[in-house]
């Protein structure tokens, strides 16, 4: 499998900022570890990052280096009201390899996540214009996970431990192992 790791905003553009965290550098650090638990697991054959490092990459740039390849997996952290919390994959909407993929990440969030996400994945909608240019716009199947809110005091703290990123990067690399066993079967 040729996998793609994006890891979202990056350089002028910092994503979410909130509970002493910026959602550029934490995704970047859990998209290092993602690729190189991809490869050393033997999950895939390679693996590009449409950043290795705090730049601006535009999202024509993404898609382009996701050209021939069977499976991007774009990684953000979200931010909303500090009552909304959980990690949440999404799919675009008839995709049912994302669907599976997604589903997968979703059921395997870590425990201090597991009460509040839900099990299943979500179908990229009209009112989430970021995810739904990432899943429509990047073919191969693409999937994208927001780790958790952190606008919301216990995802927050919860990001910053290195056990629970730890955990986050498996229940990711749990979603490539099933992207891994849908291309063995086709």
């Amino acid at each position: 499998m040729n996998l793609v790791i994006d890891p979202g905003h990056g350089g002028r553009k910092p994503g979410a900022v909130a509970g002493g965290l910026i959602e550029k550098e934490l995704v970047l650090a859990i998209s290092h570890r993602v690729a190189r638990g991809a490869l050393d697991l033997g999950l895939c054959t390679s693996v590009v990052l449409t950043r290795r490092e705090d730049v601006d990459v535009t999202h024509p740039a993404r898609g382009d280096l996701s050209k021939g390849r069977d499976l991007l997996i774009s990684i953000h952290a979200n931010a909303a009201d500090f009552r909304a919390r959980g990690l949440m994959a999404f799919y675009w909407p008839g995709n049912a390899a994302g669907k599976l993929i997604a589903g997968t990440i979703q059921r395997s969030a870590p425990p201090w996540l597991a009460s509040r996400s839900r099990k299943k994945p979500y179908a990229a909608g009209l009112s989430w214009p970021r995810v739904r240019y990432v899943l429509k716009h990047h073919r191969p199947t693409a999937v994208l996970v927001e780790l958790g809110f952190l606008t919301n005091g216990k995802d927050a703290a919860a990001l910053r431990s290195e056990a629970i990123q730890g955990g986050l990067v498996a229940c990711i690399l749990t979603g490539i192992a099933a992207a891994n066993a849908l291309k063995e079967r086709a």
